[in-house]
């Protein structure tokens, strides 16, 4: 049991995070530059959730690195759950 009060109510918690890696080349990727993100490296925007005990329950590496956290949650499966009911 979660020692906050609230997070026993908390369903979930997303976050994302720029996870680095090598420059993406053309034969692995049509648009290489869309990893390129805003932080000056290439990566992966992973996309996370946590229930109230700080477990994982759901992630994603779905969004390139330049795509802000908000859209490529958007994007996930996730967002496509939730937004079907």
């Amino acid at each position: 049991m979660p020692t906050n009060p609230i997070a026993r109510f908390t369903v979930g918690a997303v976050d994302g995070i720029a996870i680095r890696f090598r420059a993406a080349s053309v034969t692995e990727t049509i648009k290489p530059a869309e990893y390129y993100g805003r932080k000056g490296f290439f990566s992966l925007n992973v996309q996370v959730v946590c229930d109230g005990m700080c477990r994982f329950v759901y992630a994603t590496t779905a969004a390139p690195g330049s795509m802000h956290d908000s859209a490529g949650c958007g994007q996930s499966g996730l967002a496509r759950k939730i937004d079907s009911g």
